[in-house]
């Protein structure tokens, strides 16, 4: 085997691992996988850029290789709130390629982003030939509208205190380790991006985690978090509830 074709086969094989580890390609046959990571064309992005934004065409489906995202609305003022945040093994652009309408919002790159995109057709041609895959994206889509749905509850259901204490019990249970003295977070989101995701002010978020600190219920550890009594953080949401 010449040096060009043994390239060829050990690109092809990593584009297959790659494809393996995004959640609606996880059940394809290989040979599948194969002519999909063929098509997939690698595109990089910096910390900040704006990699869509709403209203454009939508003509190609998002893979993430390397980095991380944030799904972003902005209102007129420039007010800033993140439907959702995407990391390595996530893909995003679905929505605009099924039902042929512009893309619902903007996506912004968080960090240094390694994109692999596949075109328009050639998505909706494998989702022809695989209907796995089709089911397994229903799945994601409903994963991420019930997710809408719990963020539009919290907004009618508490107030801007509660919707601190509510963002903050998530993080704990999705990054939280166990260590001495309670639940830690290596790293905690910033406050315009915590009030981004919640739908309030920087301000607001600044001043709740000043409060939760000061009662002993959180430290603020350098970049970090260290959740002392989630318990008293749940109790102290439930009483910000709207009447």
């Amino acid at each position: 085997m010449d040096a060009g074709n043994a390239q060829q086969k050990e690109s092809t094989a990593a584009g297959v691992n790659r494809l393996r580890r995004v959640s609606i390609f996880r059940e394809v046959p290989d040979q599948e996988l194969t002519r999909i990571a063929s098509l997939l064309h690698p595109r990089e992005f910096s910390e900040g850029s704006v990699i869509l934004s709403r209203e454009e065409v939508g003509n190609a489906f998002f893979l993430i290789e390397r980095g991380a995202v944030k799904v972003v609305l902005y209102g007129e003022t420039g007010r800033e709130f993140t439907l959702c945040n995407l990391a390595e093994g996530e893909f995003f652009g679905e929505l605009a390629l099924l039902d042929g309408l512009p893309r619902s919002a903007h996506v912004v790159a968080t960090s240094p982003t390694l994109l692999l995109v596949l075109d328009r057709q050639a998505f909706l041609s494998h989702l022809e030939r695989e209907p796995r895959v089709a089911i397994a994206l229903l799945i994601e889509m409903s994963r991420r509208l019930r997710n809408a749905d719990e963020m539009l509850g919290d907004l009618v259901l508490f107030d801007a205190v509660g919707r601190v204490a509510r963002a903050l019990l998530a993080l704990a249970k999705k990054e939280g380790k166990e260590s001495p003295g309670g639940i830690y977070v290596e790293r905690r989101p910033t406050q315009h991006d915590l009030a981004a995701r919640i739908g309030t002010t920087r301000e607001t978020v600044s001043r709740a985690l000043s409060r939760f600190s000061r009662s002993g219920l959180i430290r603020l550890t350098g970049r970090g978090i260290l959740f002392v009594n989630t318990s008293k953080i749940a109790r102290l949401m439930e009483s910000r509830s709207r009447r």
